[in-house]
């Protein structure tokens, strides 16, 4: 990765950690089908900012400098947080 860049930006669909679990599902034998465990990266790059998907709950956190959101609908009757009017600011490259 270039050390010249600094704004870092990582989109994929499945979440990046443990900490962005959906909290309606427990940890089990089929989490890593559902969750990444690319904490290790996060800590190493800090990306700006790290959107994801995939387990239909919504996040807004920070880990160390990179902010890991995912705002997402769900299927109809979830309890999700999704949030229609949240925009996702990507910090200036400069």
């Amino acid at each position: 990765m270039r050390k010249d860049v600094k704004t870092k930006v990582v989109i994929t669909h499945f979440p990046p950690c443990l900490e962005v679990d959906n909290e309606d599902i427990g940890m089990n034998m089929l989490t890593p089908y559902f969750q990444a465990n690319c904490r290790d990266l996060i800590e190493q790059y800090q990306p700006s900012v790290w959107v994801f998907g995939h387990n239909h709950y919504s996040h807004d956190i920070k880990i160390k400098e990179t902010r890991l959101v995912s705002n997402q609908r769900g299927y109809p009757g979830e309890q999700v947080k999704y949030n229609e009017k949240l925009l996702i600011n990507v910090p200036e490259i400069k």
